[in-house]
């Protein structure tokens, strides 16, 4: 049935199923004019009566539509018929990290763990916060992590610090988060830890947090700081780039931390050192000071996402039960 719909829309050939949910369906096709296999999330639109989920879906397509990053799945285009809601989204041809059955080690976790932790960096810089990390919500594509579904994510305003809306996957939500408590970015933190824990150890931490004693120590402080119950004590993204055993990781694989990089250079300035790219920095900051008034950076999709009118007409009179911030600061690509 619904090979016949997809078919329906010329654009796009179906290829197979790949995936079924509570809510939706996920297939593989082919976008025809872009000769590129994409992954085609189908909502029968019956569900949208709800306005409850109608908002729900209303949010994540707006939180979604403007990402453009790496390490996070591109959504390429929202449409409707009579039946359906289709997102088409970028396709990541290794399927997710939960079926990847392999004991991570020291040397390979860290690849893994970096991408997601940009992936999540990029979110909090523009106050988003997933809210759902888990292994099925990572998907792979020619090696390279990235962050899927964004159902359950929320954008907070900008005066907005702290939330208590219920959410996420049990066994990887932050204990603040099931304890019904005020909560903010660091439920990403504590999942991605959960995450990082069981790729290491083949399950998941117990109610009392006991590291692999054989791991590098460095890395053993890391995990039990990510997994620290107090949210105040957690780390942030930052906190976690700049720890001991990050920046040597990534001194290691000669990767640029841009998080080091600033604090050394504001090391330099406050030392009143003289700097031979004193003046190329000021200028860099003025050129970040100016493209921050801009939005997210717009996709390189030829066609922007639209919230498909059943969506707008269903959640016109309750789009304020949920903030939702449609023009996300400071972007870091």
């Amino acid at each position: 049935m619904l090979q016949n719909y997809v078919s329906n829309t010329t654009r796009y050939q179906y290829i197979q199923a790949l995936g079924q949910g509570n809510m939706s369906q996920v297939v593989l096709v082919k976008d025809m004019m872009k000769n590129q296999l994409c992954a085609m999330k189908i909502i029968l639109k019956e569900l949208l009566d709800d306005p409850q989920f109608a908002l729900s879906m209303k949010r994540e397509i707006l939180i979604h539509m403007n990402l453009n990053h790496k390490n996070v799945v591109k959504l390429y285009e929202t449409f409707e018929d009579d039946s359906f809601l289709y997102l088409v989204l970028e396709y990541c041809n290794q399927g997710t990290l939960s079926s990847q059955k392999v004991l991570f080690g020291e040397n390979n976790i860290f690849d893994c763990f970096h991408q997601i932790l940009d992936g999540i960096d990029y979110l909090h810089n523009n106050n988003i916060i997933h809210r759902d990390i888990k292994p099925d919500n990572i998907l792979i594509d020619n090696g390279v992590y990235k962050i899927c579904d964004f159902g359950s994510a929320i954008q907070l305003n900008c005066d907005q610090f702290f939330i208590s809306e219920q959410q996420g996957t049990i066994g990887y939500a932050a204990p603040e988060m099931l304890l019904n408590q005020d909560y903010d970015h660091k439920v990403d933190i504590w999942s991605l830890g959960v995450v990082v824990y069981e790729l290491l150890h083949l399950h998941k931490p117990q109610q009392e947090v006991q590291v692999n004693e054989r791991l590098n120590e460095d890395l053993q402080i890391l995990l039990y700081a990510m997994l620290t119950k107090p949210h105040q004590q957690r780390p942030t993204c930052k906190q976690v780039y700049l720890c001991k055993w990050f920046k040597k990781m990534m001194k290691q694989l000669k990767l640029y931390n841009k998080y080091e990089h600033e604090q050394l250079k504001s090391k330099h300035l406050n030392k009143q050192i003289q700097i031979k790219t004193l003046q190329n920095c000021c200028f860099d900051l003025k050129q970040a000071a100016v493209s921050q008034s801009n939005s997210l950076t717009q996709s390189d999709s030829t066609t922007t996402p639209m919230i498909p009118n059943s969506i707008q007409n269903s959640t016109d009179s309750l789009h304020d039960s949920i903030p939702i911030v449609e023009s996300p600061a400071n972007p870091q690509m």
